[in-house]
């Protein structure tokens, strides 16, 4: 693991890393890795820097990160990709959006990082003057109310695959499944439906699509572990709408709520002019549910099934929104909106169909490989297969994953170099 104060991503070029003579002097271990998100830019770096020759593979775009820190400027639609999941058990289909390309989820993420800053090689917290009056009036009438802080220095996004192109080989491909004879990983399999030899690789698709490729590979007593944050938003109309500008954050600040989180959202987009949110979500969720690959068909629909709110999460969810609009119908920030979109009906009913209903604005979805990877996500049963990315995490974190997954992603790497 990283040690206190080591950066869990370095720019090229950084300490230690390896010049051409360097590697010259003796072979270079080989490795491919699958996604070009936190986890996989994280291994990425960490192996080139020690000498290894390594090769992503991932899908388009692969073109730089959008540099700006709003998220509605970041997430262009090519980087957004939908999936169709089932939130909550009989519930209807509805869009899970995941981030895709160069930079995968750190791409279209709103950039809040919650690990502190020594771990990071940019973060800052939001300045005063980019906080809208809603978010003030917020933080003025909760004590628990806080600026975030964000991954990025000003108003520049900042993440893991930032210079990665000088230290790999990128290729542009989709992999659907890996080719695995007598128990080892000898190449994967692109949509194309050409193959790409490799003895060593490292799965970092994400939350959805490594278990996806795993399932199709025949990986066995998977995807039985998928965990979310269920989330609600209640909209706002603001007396004073914030500016839709891309060097203002979106998420400004946040309030801890112990076994859950309130985000203030000081704009909607430009859809949605004048228009503000706080998003209310359970971070300690005990509900879990499944990815699964129609009848084993390498070829069938993945069927991502969340069974969200069982148990109490209902309830303690509900009990999370009515904190929320208790805080909403305080004097002061009552005085900074025009509407309040509460519940007009029973909280719970509300969170039940709100849930089951509405695309999430919490997309966190994790764990669904934590059954079939060891400590250093070691796929068990396939030699030579690793997972670096959320769905090889044994719990959801409490807040954004981002720091967990490039944690995560440094023991992988770790693990491998010192084989």
């Amino acid at each position: 693991m990283a040690s206190l104060g080591e950066p869990l991503y370095e720019p090229a070029g950084g300490a230690g890393s390896m010049s051409w003579q360097d590697v010259a002097m003796g072979s270079r271990r080989q490795v491919l890795v699958v996604g070009a998100g936190v986890g996989g830019a994280v291994v990425a770096r960490r192996l080139a820097r020690a000498g290894w020759e390594v090769d992503i593979i991932c899908e388009g775009p692969l073109g730089e990160v959008p540099a700006a820190a709003n998220l509605h400027s970041a997430s262009t639609p090519d980087r957004a990709v939908t999936s169709l999941v089932r939130r909550v058990a009989g519930g209807p289909l509805v869009p899970y959006m995941r981030g895709r390309g160069w930079g995968g989820g750190a791409a279209i993420n709103a950039m809040v990082w919650d690990a502190p800053s020594a771990t990071l090689e940019a973060s800052h917290q939001v300045a005063t003057d980019a906080v809208s009056p809603f978010a003030r009036a917020v933080a003025e009438a909760d004590p628990c109310a806080r600026r975030v802080r964000l991954a990025g220095t000003g108003p520049r996004r900042a993440t893991p695959v930032d210079g990665l192109r000088d230290m790999v080989r990128v290729i542009e491909g989709t992999v659907v499944a890996m080719r695995v004879e007598q128990g080892r990983v000898v190449a994967v399999v692109c949509s194309d439906g050409t193959e790409r030899a490799a003895s060593t690789v490292v799965l970092a698709a994400g939350a959805l699509g490594t278990p996806d490729i795993m399932l199709r590979s025949g990986v066995c007593q998977l995807g039985r572990h998928l965990v979310d944050h269920p989330s609600v938003m209640i909209p706002v109309t603001v007396r004073t709408p914030s500016a839709i500008d891309p060097a203002r954050p979106v998420v400004t600040t946040e309030i801890d709520r112990g076994d859950g989180r309130m985000l203030v959202v000081d704009s909607l987009g430009p859809d949605r002019p004048g228009e503000a949110a706080l998003v209310v979500a359970l971070t300690t969720p005990t509900s879990a549910g499944t990815v699964t690959v129609s009848s084993g068909d390498p070829s069938g629909d993945m069927s991502v099934e969340f069974d969200l709110l069982r148990g109490d999460d209902a309830h303690r969810l509900a009990a999370l929104v009515a904190d929320a609009t208790d805080l909403l119908a305080q004097r002061g920030v009552a005085n900074a909106v025009v509407d309040v979109a509460v519940p007009r009906s029973s909280i719970v009913d509300w969170v039940g169909e709100q849930v089951a209903t509405q695309q999430p604005v919490y997309s966190h979805a994790a764990c669904a490989a934590a059954g079939v990877v060891s400590r250093y996500g070691r796929v068990r049963g396939i030699d030579g297969v690793y997972v670096a990315d959320v769905s090889a995490l044994q719990r959801v974190p409490d807040g954004n994953p981002m720091s967990s997954i490039a944690a995560h992603a440094v023991a992988v790497a770790d693990h491998l170099m010192s084989c």
